[in-house]
């Protein structure tokens, strides 16, 4: 993670580098209270975040790094039973959250002890797991069939892919990301939030119910369409799906993409050439990209320029 911490450092203190719903924080800030919490840790193995989206889940991804403490995102989405089983494979021993009664509920031990950045830091006395050495982080996917699993990533690995997109992406003159999908999903944990940065640019953080998420309800294209247009966001990632809504609530609202808008990344399923060739035509830049958690996340990319609607050139690190 060192280049991570360099390219902040290298920002002017007081640079907003990262935008909540209610809050801003400038470099000085961000790098301080990443190291204040990095120290508050001093004990822990594995951290696990199940949280909204936000600057304290950004803050908990920094301070894992700077610590060498594995980071196990949880993604809201896990049921119950999936939370237990990915808790209980690590061997998590602290939990920072926004949702403490669902951890109390799981009868693990868990217990309140304390809060960081407005999430609540939770502790319990457990065993150790074996994880490889190298492991800084733990991806757990839902999977097709029965518990979800995890696989560990190194931070090496971790920040050869933020390196690689932020390269391919280098003069596409990005300055603010939208973080659309939940930070627990590695391809927006890396792709849109390492990348940016590595690429000095500002990553706004909203609340998922701001973006449109409304849980089994479904998804909000006006709640999206709204917030990409306040946020003047330069790029976003999405999931097919999502770009499918947001690409018919436009057309069927008469309405285009914002012009602040120069790049869409879309990964975790394959596009249809005539949804991306539709959304370009709305003023939506969506590039086809591909991921594996084992590779770190995101594999290949295309980007404006590259011809046809395959997944896209292998980054260099593959």
């Amino acid at each position: 993670g060192a280049r991570l911490f360099a390219a902040l450092s290298a920002r002017p203190p007081e640079a907003v580098v990262v935008r909540g719903d209610s809050e801003i924080w400038q470099a000085a800030q961000l790098l301080d209270a990443v190291d204040s919490l990095a120290s508050g840790l001093a004990g822990t193995r594995v951290l696990a975040v199940l949280a909204d989206n936000g600057p304290a889940w950004v803050i908990a991804d920094l301070a894992t790094l700077r610590a060498g403490i594995v980071h196990l995102p949880l993604p809201g989405f896990f049921s119950q039973s999936q939370l237990a089983h990915a808790l209980t494979q690590t061997g998590a021993d602290t939990v920072l959250t926004d949702q403490p009664a669902r951890i109390v509920d799981l009868g693990l031990g868990f217990a309140v002890i304390g809060q960081a950045n407005g999430l609540m830091r939770m502790w319990r006395s457990t065993a150790e797991r074996p994880l490889p050495p190298t492991t800084a982080k733990i991806s757990f996917t839902s999977g097709s069939t029965g518990a979800p699993r995890g696989v560990c990533l190194s931070a090496a690995g971790l920040l050869d892919t933020a390196v690689a997109v932020a390269g391919r992406l280098a003069d596409l003159a990005i300055g603010r990301h939208l973080a659309v999908l939940p930070l627990s999903l590695l391809l927006e944990n890396s792709a849109g939030l390492h990348a940016p940065l590595l690429l000095g640019a500002e990553i706004c953080v909203a609340g998922l119910q701001t973006l449109g998420w409304r849980g089994m309800a479904g998804f909000d294209p006006v709640a999206l369409q709204q917030t990409v247009v306040a946020s003047g966001a330069n790029s976003l990632i999405l999931v097919p799906e999502l770009l499918k809504m947001w690409t018919l609530y436009l057309a069927a609202s008469g309405q285009v993409a914002a012009s602040d808008m120069r790049y869409v990344a879309v990964g975790g399923a394959r596009v249809a050439p005539a949804l991306l060739a539709r959304a370009r035509a709305l003023g939506l830049p969506a590039h086809q990209g591909y991921g594996l958690t084992e590779c770190g996340s995101v594999v290949s990319l295309n980007r404006p320029g590259d011809d046809g609607d395959g997944v896209g050139r292998p980054l260099p690190h593959v």
